[in-house]
């Protein structure tokens, strides 16, 4: 396992600036997810810790050392592609034991490695086929075998899942969660599905435009998002604006009282409160909370779960979701309670 440390990172293509001097620490054996729109710089990213690429400025540390001089397969890291780059005219064997060839490895220990490999990524018996036989999941499969027969320190995954549907999907995220603890290594993969980022990874890192915008713990990121660009990125949110007076925050006539957790904040900065949807309590009250009268004005059922659109007195709109069946209807009016503790806020 080897500890990642990029510093100052800065990478240009022609005039474009695509890593704006980034910075990015990954403890050894952490499983870490770079998540953005397309881009945003991951993959560029992904390239410069394999070594595919150098930076233009700032420097890579492999546990202390820098690895700017290192030559990539000196590095202990791997790179899968999204698109498995399988090699056509090879069985599936031949692809998982090439890295091993050309290493000098003999021909029996890398055909034992890579029918170990098969094992391992439940793959048995598909040693003779070619990639054009099988099918798109299987070829994910290889790609990530064929990785792992060098033994790397560091796993760098490139989008690996976004050529699957969503049944393969769920499998190969458990396999990935599953050879990453087994073979003790440090994974860093490509997302911009941000449930799948949430479901794999110790830590996120949230990309916009060359710049690392947050980076910590699913959890975290999602309940405390650094600004609206991070919190849209997880899923939908209801933002209200309001203002700061006297340690509390106030829209309309209603007061939130500031919590400890936000002494460290810019308080003339603050102007707008984020609740997400699953924290808006549907004719409920709460003392420590707020409560709002508001009138339905959409509910739609989505496979267990109920959405809602609220219209409030004064026009303004919040959205509610809840997985527990009701009977509220359409131009009803109800009560909705937030508590304290399920409201962020955060400069808008």
């Amino acid at each position: 396992m080897k500890k990642i440390e990029l510093v100052n990172i800065s990478k240009k293509f022609d005039n474009d600036l695509i890593l704006d001097k980034i910075n990015l620490n990954v403890e050894a054996g952490e499983l870490v997810a770079l998540l953005g729109p397309s881009g945003c710089g991951k993959t560029t990213t992904l390239k410069l810790i394999a070594g595919l690429l150098g930076p233009d400025q700032g420097d890579i540390l492999f546990g202390e050392k820098s690895v700017l001089n290192t030559k990539v397969e000196k590095r202990s890291s791997v790179l899968v592609f999204q698109d498995y780059l399988l090699f056509p005219h090879m069985t599936v064997r031949d692809n998982i034991a090439f890295g091993l060839k050309m290493r000098g490895v003999s021909k029996a220990k890398r055909e034992a490695k890579a029918e170990s490999l098969l094992e391992m990524v439940d793959l048995p018996g598909y040693s003779h086929y070619y990639p054009h036989e099988i099918s798109g999941g299987q070829k994910q499969r290889v790609s990530l075998a064929r990785a792992l027969a060098i033994d790397p320190e560091v796993l760098l995954l490139d989008e690996p899942l976004s050529n699957l549907d969503y049944n393969l999907r769920e499998d190969m995220q458990n396999l990935i969660l599953e050879l990453h603890n087994k073979n003790d290594m440090t994974t860093i993969f490509v997302t911009h599905d941000h449930e799948e980022a949430m479901l794999l990874s110790d830590k996120i890192a949230i990309m916009n435009k060359g710049k690392v915008e947050q980076y910590g713990s699913g959890e975290e990121i999602y309940k405390k998002p650094v600004n609206k660009f991070v919190a849209d990125f997880f899923g939908t949110a209801n933002y209200i604006k309001g203002r700061i007076e006297k340690g509390s925050f106030y829209f309309n006539s209603t007061k939130i009282p500031l919590k400890n957790q936000f002494n460290e904040l810019n308080k003339n900065e603050i102007n707008t409160a984020m609740i997400r949807p699953e924290n808006i309590e549907i004719n409920s009250k709460v003392k420590n909370g707020i409560n709002l009268k508001a009138e339905i004005i959409e509910r739609k059922f989505i496979g267990g779960k109920l959405n809602y659109r609220f219209k409030l007195k004064n026009g303004h709109e919040l959205v509610a979701s809840t997985f527990i069946e009701d009977h509220n209807i359409l131009n009803e009016e109800c009560n909705l309670s937030v508590k304290f503790e399920n409201i962020w806020f955060m400069a808008l």
